[in-house]
């Protein structure tokens, strides 16, 4: 009886820590640093979605290519979607244009990858971590 009454107890003290540990794989208010081999490229901050919304403005840093010291800054929508085969996890993606002239399209795959596309062209892939 007491060796039942130990596990019930043990169990119930567990159980109140679990959700402490849990991590239910949202990457909601971060920011998002993606680099290729030279440096880094481009800095998003993933904005808090209210209830199932899909749409949200964010804030993005473009690194310069010739001077990564360089950046500019702006803002856009970003799109909050899921796989059509696999919606247990999420991605987003965006079009934005620099300085009136340079058109980005692309898509955040959180925590890793995003993949980027300038002017329609071929897409490029960058690693990405939180920052």
């Amino acid at each position: 009886m007491k060796i039942k009454f130990y596990e019930y107890s043990m169990h119930s003290i567990l159980m109140c820590f679990v959700p402490f540990f849990l991590n239910s794989g949202s990457y909601q208010p971060l920011s998002f640093l993606c680099a290729d081999e030279i440096g880094p490229r481009l800095q998003i901050s993933i904005p808090q979605y209210k209830d199932q919304q899909k749409k949200e403005a964010f804030d993005y840093k473009f690194f310069e290519l010739e001077n990564r010291n360089s950046l500019i800054e702006g803002d856009g929508v970003l799109i909050k979607k899921t796989s059509p085969i696999d919606d247990s996890y999420f991605f987003y993606v965006s079009n934005v244009l620099i300085q009136n002239q340079t058109k980005y399209y692309f898509e955040l795959f959180p925590p890793s990858t995003l993949m980027i596309q300038k002017n329609g062209g071929q897409f490029e892939t960058l690693a990405c971590w939180k920052n």
